[in-house]
């Protein structure tokens, strides 16, 4: 109860004057007998370093884990909800707003598709896309054209992405439960979905849509790609379940890093929370017992709130096909959207106290209050700058604004 350290020693401090007083009143009034100053030292003085002792590390902490439990009955998960979503409106008001649906920056001319992916999720999941249905329409069926059999390229690397390709089946999966011009995809996309999942090594996925070698796979490819087949197929194939168990298998001690190789990182041991939770009981039973998701959601937990950590570098190895020469770049991860699906699915299903929650809840307001930054005087409009970006010279960035409305139309 680290984030509540500052309470707990108030807590304690009145607990034990409190004691103290009791100990001399019972004194003055002959209660407690007494005799001489060395046995008042031994009786009364001494045993407040141990009272302190017991109301810091058991008293406290129970006293704090009631209070805060009696507040969530009484409704304050349902007022800090409202207003994440009313920060939620402001940022995909700001997006809306941009020059193009979407690009990597608010003033530029022509959409990427990754980025025109991001939007479309920042509106699917706030809910904001009947509000905007003009805008998310024409840019979805656009999006939704734009893909071919083999998958969606990235403008930026002129080749067909996993992760391009796999968020753009995860839209076409969310949409298709109630979109019904979504079916005149179908045929396309299960072309899509066959092809991704055959770009699959042993180890995961690379950049393309193009068996990897081990030493360019990705964790963060691969939970895109597993959570995009995972929501096109509800009923997991047996191949998949065991490429999945594969996966978990290869973590280190439950959590993540970019690569086998690397030290874990929040950004891809979120994704592997998300993913778990979105997964069905039994797909979730094959990987149980070689993972342990508490172990990723106290992690995840740890360095979000207490660490600060808001976005992530990776170098991505293995940028080179026909048409692109670099063999490595790197790869800007906005950690707040997979934390906070991972932590409010945590706390839906038991393995959150509320105590963490609400330091959870504590730690995203604060981002909210000091790192949007509203446009207009009348804070309808606002954009996300994560701590530790660096902002881009020639605009504002999209993508990060997209992920922090994703992050809290969480919530909903």
């Amino acid at each position: 109860m680290k984030e509540y350290r500052i309470p707990k020693i108030i807590i304690t401090c009145v607990l034990t004057i409190i004691e103290g007083i009791i100990g001399y009143i019972l004194h003055v009034n002959k209660l407690l007998e007494i005799n001489g100053w060395w046995s008042f030292f031994l009786t009364c003085i001494a045993p407040v370093g141990l009272f302190y002792l017991i109301n810091f590390y058991v008293i406290s902490p129970i006293i704090i884990s009631i209070s805060l439990t009696v507040w969530e009955k009484c409704g304050h998960y349902e007022r800090v909800t409202k207003e994440f979503l009313k920060y939620a409106q402001s940022c995909v008001y700001w997006l809306n707003n941009t020059s193009v649906h979407w690009g990597e920056i608010n003033i530029a001319n022509e959409c990427q598709n990754a980025n025109t992916c991001e939007g479309l999720l920042a509106m699917k999941k706030t809910g904001l896309d009947i509000r905007y249905k003009t805008t998310y329409l024409d840019t979805l069926n656009k999006l939704m054209n734009s893909v071919t059999d083999k998958g969606l390229i990235s403008k930026s690397l002129q080749y067909e992405t996993v992760v391009c390709t796999s968020m753009a089946l995860y839209l076409y999966s969310l949409e298709a439960k109630t979109n019904n011009d979504m079916q005149q995809f179908k045929s396309k996309f299960d072309c899509v979905a066959k092809n991704l999942w055959g770009s699959h090594s042993n180890e995961g996925w690379g950049v393309y849509i193009l068996k990897p070698s081990q030493e360019n796979c990705s964790f963060a490819n691969t939970f895109w790609a597993l959570r995009a087949l995972n929501e096109y197929y509800p009923i997991n194939p047996p191949e998949y379940l065991k490429m999945l168990r594969h996966i978990y298998e290869t973590s280190n001690n439950s959590l993540f890093g970019y690569n086998l190789t690397d030290t874990p990182r929040l950004c891809t041991t979120a994704m592997s929370v998300s993913l778990y939770y979105s997964l069905n009981n039994v797909s979730r039973q094959v990987i149980d017992d070689v993972y342990d998701v508490r172990k990723s959601v106290e992690y995840v937990h740890n360095l979000f709130c207490d660490k600060g950590v808001e976005c992530e570098f990776e170098i991505i190895n293995g940028l080179q096909s026909k048409t692109v020469s670099t063999k490595k770049g790197p790869w800007t991860h906005i950690t707040i959207a997979f934390v906070t699906e991972a932590l409010v699915n945590a706390y839906n299903n038991g393995l959150l106290s509320t105590v963490k929650m609400n330091s959870f809840m504590d730690r995203l307001k604060k981002i909210c209050r000091q790192e949007l930054i509203y446009v207009n005087e009348s804070k309808t409009q606002c954009y996300y700058v994560p701590k530790g970006m660096t902002p881009s010279i020639k605009g504002i960035f999209t993508f990060p604004t997209s992920y922090i409305a994703w992050a809290l139309g969480t919530f909903r």
